[in-house]
């Protein structure tokens, strides 16, 4: 079962609507009214922090949702999660207790601690505070994903010569004054809110990738390949031409790229076949090329875990 695939898909759907909701919004928005355009770029500024709040949260559960799968309790975990899911869980069971009404919720949590049903009811994931990128590195600290697999986080958003983490973090400080009814001190067109939109999201589609590698790399997971790859047609360096699709296919998907040396995950940034552009390629579409968002190097092609 794809758990982070699925997972990126219906990240992939809240950020879709949010980005469609700019455009529609500024379409209809009366230019000359000030506070009308202020009040309608603070939402933008909520709904875009919070399709990134729901994509994170997304990502964890999906990782808990394998971790259970491959750890039928969490004794099979490696030392550091187990600590983590122990330390978190009990820290949760602590915040249950003191709330009154939430006395259900700890004794779940209590019940299945060590359960082959653990990731069901487990903190390990659960996302506390604010995402500030640096919260969010903590967050992910909890499975292992650390150093070199974060440095794209003082990386360049494409174009600019801010990072993903500056540009995360300043959705952040830009939301949290106005969700507690502070006016914005300033309004964005819907193309730089548009734009703004895009590099919150290139940071969480970054942290999707970072942890399928983690997950791949650490547990070994049995993979799905999508296509045999034609070797014989050189369609460039991020371009992989596949016989046929084994799988269902689209644009945006999130895949594999592994060889005996290496484990990388690319998304898919675009397909065709037979001169035709395509959105999807059902599972046994033929002649297919499929543009990645990295090189490929010949690796073959499997579903994300």
């Amino acid at each position: 079962m794809a758990y982070m695939g699925s997972a990126w898909s219906r990240c992939t759907r809240r950020f879709d609507e949010v980005e469609a909701y700019i455009e529609t919004s500024w379409s209809v928005a009366p230019r000359s009214n000030l506070q009308y355009r202020a009040d309608l770029y603070g939402t933008w500024v909520l709904m875009t922090y919070a399709a990134c709040q729901y994509s994170l949260e997304e990502i964890g559960r999906a990782c808990l949702d394998f971790l259970g799968s491959r750890a039928g309790g969490p004794r099979k975990l490696t030392d550091d999660v187990r600590r983590a899911h122990l330390r978190l869980t009990i820290n949760a069971v602590r915040r249950a207790l003191d709330d009154g009404s939430r006395l259900t919720d700890a004794d779940l949590m209590l019940q299945n601690i060590q359960s082959s049903r653990w990731a069901e009811h487990s903190a390990l994931m659960a996302i506390e505070r604010n995402v500030w990128p640096d919260y969010v590195r903590e967050w992910l600290l909890r499975l292992g994903v650390e150093g070199n697999s974060l440095a794209w986080m003082q990386q360049a958003a494409p174009g600019k010569t801010e990072t993903y983490y500056s540009r995360m973090n300043a959705l952040v400080a830009e939301r949290n004054p106005i969700a507690h009814g502070v006016a914005a001190g300033q309004t964005l067109n819907a193309q730089l809110m548009q734009d703004w939109l895009c590099d919150c999201r290139g940071f969480v589609e970054k942290c999707a990738m970072a942890v399928g590698e983690h997950l791949v790399r650490t547990y070994r997971p049995r993979l799905r390949k999508v296509g045999l790859l034609n070797t014989d047609l050189a369609l460039g360096a991020r371009t992989a031409a596949l016989h046929a699709c084994l799988e269902d296919l689209a644009v945006g998907d999130h895949l594999v790229l592994k060889s005996s040396q290496s484990v990388r995950i690319a998304r898919v940034e675009s397909m065709m076949s037979h001169d035709t552009h395509l959105r999807s390629a059902p599972r046994g579409t033929a002649e297919v090329a499929v543009v990645l968002s990295k090189k490929h190097g010949n690796c073959n092609l499997y579903l994300v875990p």
